[in-house]
């Protein structure tokens, strides 16, 4: 069946690239299927295969449209994630570092992660696994419910206390009583959307990824992988080299299949590159973006965001930038051009030379990127 609608959509599409014997394999699957139309199915591991985490998509066709309540979407999960590896690394990254508040909640949940790896609900190698999920929802989802509220802070959510908030994204909104009616009441719109979707990851889709060992069950794919699968499927889409995708055992990406749920995509995605970390194209990637966000910007170049989000992330790497130059506009050093006069005209620089002088510091900045 989802042979004979990929056959339909190259059909249907005059710009796709046809197989030369197209004709003949659809005309052999339409056969195929009036053939299958008289039988009977019988389905094994029916719980597995309608799951609706563990479920997966075997060859997807068709086309992508751009996920709801986006970018919170995958934002939230970056949010949660940090939580889970704060426990290892000591350090957090998603800008609450000058908060106490924070840094107390993230101790706690370290505490109750150290303390479920003697229990056995937790496994600390090769990273930190989820091994009893009843654990997770009496110790760890109270706090990082706690965390989830930071993260509901910062988005400017109004409409109910932070108590009812805490006791609607842990509960749901069938069994917290009053507050879902409160939530109904005073919030707009995309505040319901945000509670419902850290509920959501609180009860079903973070036990659920943390469960998952990478490069064992999920993962992303590395440059060999991605050949060897260009080699098999020349037509792969681009999205199975960016998400992470399912693996049939230790380093082996499964051939076809996604995950089927958009936000199991999301996470996992996000602790693939976390614990892998960035491939050299994904490197090229980001620091091409930040060029062109430079670029766009029309304020000194020190005092651009890109510059600064460039600084930080070496600095964080624990490295220094060579040649640091303190940037003057040319606007500025202009006006102070006209303020001071010059005894010896022929020593003074021309606003040409100025702007040259300029377009070196720029130069000398992107040199640093690449």
């Amino acid at each position: 069946m989802l042979k004979y609608l990929e056959s339909l959509t190259f059909v249907a599409d005059e710009h796709s690239k046809r197989p030369k014997d197209l004709n003949k394999q659809t005309q052999n699957l339409a056969e195929a299927l009036r053939v299958f139309n008289n039988g009977v199915l019988m389905m094994d591991e029916v719980d597995l295969i309608l799951h609706p985490l563990k479920s997966e998509l075997n060859f997807p066709i068709g086309a992508k449209h751009p996920l709801d309540f986006n970018p919170l979407r995958w934002k939230l999960p970056i949010h949660l994630l940090d939580a889970i590896f704060y426990s290892t690394r000591k350090k957090m990254s998603v800008g609450f570092e000058a908060g106490k508040r924070a840094t107390v909640i993230l101790e706690e949940i370290s505490e109750v992660i150290e303390k479920g790896y003697a229990e056995k609900a937790f496994q600390k190698s090769p990273h930190v696994i989820l091994l009893n999920e009843e654990y997770y929802h009496q110790h760890v989802k109270p706090l990082m419910g706690e965390w989830a509220v930071l993260w509901l802070e910062i988005q400017h959510f109004k409409g109910v206390s932070t108590e009812d908030q805490l006791d609607y994204i842990l509960k749901g909104p069938f069994r917290c009583g009053d507050v879902a009616d409160r939530v109904e009441e005073n919030c707009i719109e995309d505040h319901k959307k945000m509670l419902n979707l850290v509920h959501d990851w609180l009860k079903s889709f973070l036990p659920h990824v943390m469960a998952k060992v990478d490069r064992v069950s999920y993962g992303i794919m590395t440059e060999e992988d991605r050949k060897r699968a260009r080699k098999l499927d020349p037509n792969m889409p681009a999205t199975r080299y960016k998400l992470a995708i399912p693996f049939e055992g230790k380093d082996v990406p499964s051939r076809s299949s996604e995950f089927a749920h958009p936000d199991v995509i999301i996470g996992l995605s996000v602790m693939a590159y976390r614990y892998e970390g960035l491939r050299f194209a994904d490197f090229v990637d980001v620091i091409s973006e930040l060029r062109a966000e430079f670029v766009k910007e029309r304020v000194p170049p020190s005092q651009r965001k890109a510059t600064k989000r460039y600084n930080k992330w070496i600095e964080e790497a624990g490295a220094k930038i060579r040649d640091v130059h303190h940037y003057e506009s040319l606007e500025s050093q202009l006006r102070k051009d006209e303020d001071v006069e010059m005894e010896d005209t022929e020593s003074q620089e021309t606003p040409e030379e100025k702007e040259v002088e300029v377009s070196v510091l720029e130069q000398q900045f992107f040199s640093k990127l690449f």
